[in-house]
């Protein structure tokens, strides 16, 4: 694989109408105060973005392992996923590594992650990209959470089915956690990752997650270029003022 050099906020972060869909069904389903049971997830809700979807759990060694994948997301990288460890697809070198331990910590605190940026899968032409993970409690999961990922889905054709492990890059620019309500703490978050996460210049923030409703039902959510968010600081703080 190979390191992309990332575009920044120039391509922009706005919460695509698919994974909008999502997060209002999850959150229907009791997402936020809690987290959702994965049998009341219904897939048939979700049917115009299915293909794009995925499952991530945590093995007994720690790894992630991708449980389901959508046709559309294995069509892209050129081979399946489902039952493949998340870095036998992905390069832990590069940013996706890093959205690795982001996605690790999720499932043991059990919150969500939203990761904005680009990507590419021949070097050359790039790719705006949206991925929204949110968690799900599930008995059979190692630690009873499971994350439910969609991707916004982008238009690649890979007929053949070739392999295009070898080319896949991706920048993140921003990555986002969704509290259920609870959340990674910064102290949580080790001084490797941290490390990474200054080296690479990603922005780790809540989203805020009532602004982002509000805002569409006032008609404005689909346009606005900047999710609304706050410092993970401010938020774990102002989460540990309300348990106390």
């Amino acid at each position: 694989m190979i390191l992309m050099t990332r575009l920044g906020r120039a391509w922009g972060q706005n919460l695509g109408p698919e994974l909008y869909n999502f997060l209002s069904y999850w959150r229907a389903l009791g997402g936020g105060d809690g987290v959702p049971a994965r049998r009341l997830l219904d897939l048939r809700r979700l049917t115009s973005n299915l293909r794009w979807m995925f499952i991530l759990e945590m093995d007994c060694d720690a790894t992630l392992r991708y449980r389901l994948a959508g046709s559309s997301l294995e069509e892209v990288v050129g081979v399946g996923m489902t039952d493949q460890t998340y870095d036998a697809i992905f390069d832990s070198n590069t940013d996706d590594g890093i959205a690795e331990e982001v996605y690790a910590l999720s499932i043991v605190r059990g919150c969500g992650v939203m990761k904005c940026g680009t990507f590419s899968v021949d070097g050359k032409f790039m790719h705006e990209l949206e991925v929204l993970a949110l968690p799900f409690a599930d008995e059979r999961a190692l630690g009873g959470t499971v994350l439910v990922g969609a991707i916004r889905p982008v238009s690649i054709e890979n007929q053949s089915f070739e392999d295009r492990r070898e080319n896949l890059s991706v920048g993140i620019d921003e990555m986002f956690l969704l509290p259920s309500p609870n959340l990674i703490t910064p102290q949580q978050i080790t001084q490797r990752l941290t490390s990474k996460l200054k080296k690479r210049k990603i922005d780790l923030r809540v989203l805020d997650m009532e602004q982002i409703f509000s805002r569409v039902d006032d008609g404005m959510a689909m346009t606005d270029r900047n999710l609304p968010s706050f410092k993970l600081e401010t938020a774990a703080a102002a989460a540990h003022e309300v348990v106390n």
